[in-house]
């Protein structure tokens, strides 16, 4: 284990809505440092259907323009991005499923090691401290289909599974 400080996290009951505060997350990839707002449990079916509809009613050329891409790549990007919104990886998806012991809403342990996963849509993020962002050598394509995703505002872009290590965090001030 690291000397990295400990990560808090609350959960809240709100109108049926179970909310997860998470501060002081650090990302492993790039160091960087947020407070995190999530709405727990947010389910990822209703979200591709929702997105489904948006991208099927998207306007190619207005899109183009607003991204500020080749019409052509912008079509072949909405193309696929609906493609991944009707075809899930159903192998993956049942591997997943026992692999977990679900505790709330959007809350599951890992049986082999007892992380913590918390999983849901994104509300806020406010970053405490920056990290270090890798260069980003994608093809034309994947950076096509990022910037309709963020135009279109597609909500299974902002869904997040955020993990704790065993012992790494604490709740209601408990480290656990």
């Amino acid at each position: 284990m690291t000397n990295a400080p400990l990560q808090a996290i609350r959960v809240m009951q709100r109108k049926g809505s179970t909310f997860v505060g998470i501060r002081q997350y650090t990302a492993k990839g790039t160091g960087e440092e947020a407070n995190h707002t999530i709405l727990a449990g947010y389910s990822y079916d209703n979200a591709k259907q929702h997105d489904l509809a948006i991208v099927q009613s998207a306007d190619a050329e207005a899109l183009a323009t607003q991204v500020n891409q080749p019409v052509e790549l912008v079509q072949q990007a909405l193309a696929e991005i609906e493609k991944s919104l009707t075809k899930p990886d159903k192998a993956r998806s049942e591997a997943q499923a026992n692999a977990y012991t679900h505790v709330g809403n959007g809350l599951k342990i890992h049986n082999d090691n007892g992380d913590l996963y918390v999983h849901g849509l994104t509300v806020s993020k406010k970053i405490l401290k920056a990290g270090e962002y890798p260069t980003v050598n994608s093809k034309p394509i994947t950076i096509c289909k990022n910037k309709v995703k963020k135009a279109l505002g597609l909500r299974t872009d902002k869904i997040r599974t955020y993990i704790f290590n065993n012992g790494t965090f604490a709740m209601r001030g408990v480290k656990v």
